[in-house]
């Protein structure tokens, strides 16, 4: 089953990706896999729209006065969309307007999600070897294995003359 990420500007169609799917398989482009892919936005620029206001102004300002050109000075966001495959390949499509990055910030979600379940669970590396001890360190446990040896070695020899036989 395809998944559309229209602010992405991307299809994800089983474990790849692609840019341009909006009018059929034919217009297709692979852009490639889905493991380890990425989407993010860039930082949005926002610049107030002037031109707006003075319309506003000319045909509100009978009706509205100066609520008008409040109105008409609002915000209007910018930014683009990137989405980077797992293979390298970097697609990008402007966003203009406040409704359109809103929209990306949810797939944004979406596909980063779905990216993280295509990819492979990390696989556990086998334990290290331990470091070989210290050489001082190794004399000292071969001088305390040589000890035990000998306290083993006395305990033996006097616990042999009074064993018991049981006659």
């Amino acid at each position: 089953m395809a998944l559309r990420f229209p602010q992405l500007g991307v299809l994800v169609d089983g474990a790849s990706v692609y840019a341009g799917a909006w009018l059929g398989a034919a217009n297709k482009t692979p852009l490639g896999t889905l493991e380890g892919a990425q989407a993010s936005l860039g930082e949005p620029t926002r610049h107030r729209r002037v031109g707006a206001a003075t319309l506003a102004t000319a045909a509100t300002a009978p009706l509205l006065g100066p609520l008008g050109m409040v109105v008409g000075l609002s915000k209007k966001s910018k930014s683009i969309a990137f989405v980077v495959t797992g293979d390298g390949h970097v697609h990008e499509r402007k966003l203009d307007g406040n409704m359109a990055m809103r929209q990306a910030q949810s797939e944004v979600v979406r596909f980063n999600a779905m990216a993280a379940r295509a990819a492979p669970p990390p696989s556990a590396a086998p334990p290290a070897a331990p470091a070989p001890p210290d050489p001082a360190v190794q004399e000292q446990i071969d001088e305390l294995r040589a000890t035990v040896d000998k306290l083993r070695a006395q305990l033996g020899d006097q616990a042999q003359p009074g064993t018991d036989t049981g006659d």
